[in-house]
C-alpha cells in the first residue's frame, strides 16, 4: 500500500503490491470507516503492482484529511474457483 496521502492524490489511486502462487483474480476494495475509498479488479500471476481507482467519496475524503485509516480487502479466486478473502490494514499521513 501507499503510506503518504499526497502520493494517492498525485497517482489518482492506491497502488497495492500483489503476490500469487497460480494465476487469479483479485477483487480489492479500499474503505475507510464505510466509505469505499478505491476499487479494482485484476487478473494476477507471481507477483504484480496494481493501481486501485479512487471513487469520488474517496479523493473527497482524501483531499480533506490529514491522516487516513484504510482497509484493503481482497476478495480472490482462482481458476479452479477456490475462493479466499484477505485483508490488512494501514494508516496514510
Amino acid at each position: 500500500l501507499d503510506s503518504r496521502i499526497s502520493k494517492v492524490l498525485e497517482h489518482r489511486g492506491v497502488r497495492v503490491r500483489l503476490q500469487t502462487s497460480e494465476p487469479a483474480r483479485f477483487k480489492l476494495t479500499a474503505t475507510s470507516g464505510k466509505t469505499k475509498v478505491a476499487l479494482g479488479t485484476v487478473t494476477a500471476k507471481g507477483g504484480k503492482t496494481t493501481k486501485l481507482d479512487l471513487t469520488k467519496k474517496g479523493k473527497e475524503l482524501l483531499f480533506k484529511a490529514s491522516t487516513v485509516k484504510l482497509k484493503l480487502t481482497a476478495k480472490v479466486n482462482d481458476a479452479a474457483d477456490n475462493r479466499s478473502t484477505a485483508s490488512s490494514t494501514k494508516t496514510m499521513r
